[in-house]
């Protein structure tokens, strides 16, 4: 388990994601075959101790809209029947773990598949867990050494409550990954109940550096972007760059054509899924939400600082994005690339599929949709320029064969930063602005 975690986290959650929705498609085509029943696929797990209501194995929980990563509650909550309550509100917490720990200990996506499950059924299992069951049952938590958080960074009033708390516990996953469980409590009346469990690594490999976290990056960033600005209004080396990579596009440009429908359509693909399984859109959207909190960009927009969000987006889309799942995997002959992006853009177009309230943001989420994705497309199709150079002129051209896959970076860049300081404006401003009533 300490090796997964070790895997670059946005590829390892795309695969995950893309492997559940398989599971979810599998279970509608089983669904499509037989009658409709109502089996008991998943283990009955009772808390001992405090007054707990029934998990999602025993009844169906309300859904709610996808949380946005926008949204302060999206930060633990996994928008589903709280998982334990009661009136101490850190053995409700205590509780929470052990029954959040036993359903992903019971979770079994292929025995799912083998059922006349709907698929509903799974991805209420997949919401309320959050994150893959198999991290979560490696997880060893040390129940003596739980501590309060001075600041629970929710606002009671997201969740309609009078007072929120969050507990951490010290917790290795496996055999040697450090790492705190989070559980969100708010308080109903005289109760306190579960909101939402999460594991939270502690390895800043996984997590954006510091320096995004600092108002310094938003300064920087607005002199990044004034010097591209500079280099692109007059004759510059940047200038130059962009030509030859356009070149190398119009070069190919049947294959980029043909790179950009696949993956666009697969992206599409997961979107129409995503609206006919609102449920399953729910959990997946929790997964996503989820890792985007565990890598920092929560902490980031929380600031509200436009230039400071959108620099921490342009280092995590072009460092993880763009460099190890898309530029890497393309320099091994292209085809590792391809696989990957068509998996990772099923997912996102599953994530962001346009369900409930955010349906009336697909059309100002659209350019960056169209703009950062766009970058990745790019780069995907310099692996299979490379590849096709290489067919053609044998392993002796792989100096130019590199090369043209290494043109796709400039463009690449430059979309990432435009779609990253609109992206930023969209959630910082412009979406607040019309959701104001």
């Amino acid at each position: 388990m300490a090796t997964m975690i070790a895997i670059p986290r946005s590829l390892y959650l795309s695969c995950f994601l893309t492997l559940c929705l398989y599971g979810v498609m599998a279970v509608s085509w089983v669904g499509a075959q037989t009658e409709p029943t109502t089996p008991n696929t998943t283990p009955n797990t009772t808390s001992s101790t405090s007054d707990t209501t029934p998990s999602s194995s025993d009844t169906t929980p309300e859904l709610t809209a996808p949380a946005s990563p926008a949204s302060p509650a999206s930060n633990v909550s996994n928008v589903s029947a709280p998982l334990a309550r009661g009136d101490v509100p850190e053995q409700v917490a205590d509780d929470a773990i052990n029954r959040w720990q036993a359903q992903a200990q019971g979770f079994d996506l292929m025995a799912f598949a083998n059922t006349e499950a709907s698929p509903a059924e799974l991805c209420q299992e997949l919401t309320v867990l959050g994150q893959d069951p198999r991290i979560i049952s490696s997880t060893t938590v040390n129940f003596d050494d739980r501590r309060l958080l001075d600041d629970a960074g929710v606002d009671p009033s997201v969740l309609a409550v009078s007072q929120v708390r969050r507990y951490s516990y010290p917790a290795r996953v496996g055999e040697g990954t450090v790492a705190r469980v989070e559980v969100l409590l708010s308080q109903q009346g005289d109760l306190w109940q579960s909101e939402g469990v999460r594991i939270r690594f502690d390895d800043s490999s996984l997590s954006l550096p510091g320096f995004f976290r600092s108002n310094f990056a938003g300064i920087a960033f607005l002199a990044l972007t004034a010097y591209l600005i500079t280099l692109l209004v007059r004759p510059s080396w940047f200038r130059t760059l962009l030509a030859s990579s356009w070149q190398v596009i119009k070069t190919s440009k049947g294959l980029v054509i043909a790179t950009a429908v696949a993956l666009y359509g697969m992206y599409v693909f997961g979107s129409i899924l995503g609206t006919s399984l609102p449920e399953c859109q729910l959990a997946i959207a929790t997964f996503v939400g989820g890792s985007l909190d565990d890598i920092g960009i929560m902490e980031v927009l929380d600031n509200n600082n436009v230039a400071q969000t959108a620099a921490a987006i342009t280092y995590w889309n072009f460092l993880q994005g763009t460099l190890t799942t898309t530029l890497f995997p393309a320099a091994l002959l292209a085809i590792p690339a391809y696989l990957l992006n068509l998996s990772r853009f099923f997912v996102l177009g599953f994530a962001l599929a346009p369900v409930g309230p955010q349906a009336s943001m697909l059309l100002f989420h659209l350019p960056v949709i169209i703009i950062e994705l766009l970058a990745y497309i790019l780069v995907t199709a310099g692996g299979g320029i490379m590849l096709g150079t290489l067919a053609k002129q044998g392993f002796g051209s792989i100096r130019l064969a590199v090369r043209r896959l290494l043109l796709m970076l400039p463009i690449a860049f430059l979309l990432l930063v435009i779609g990253a300081w609109y992206e930023s404006i969209e959630i910082l401003w412009l979406l607040p602005a019309i959701m104001t009533p």
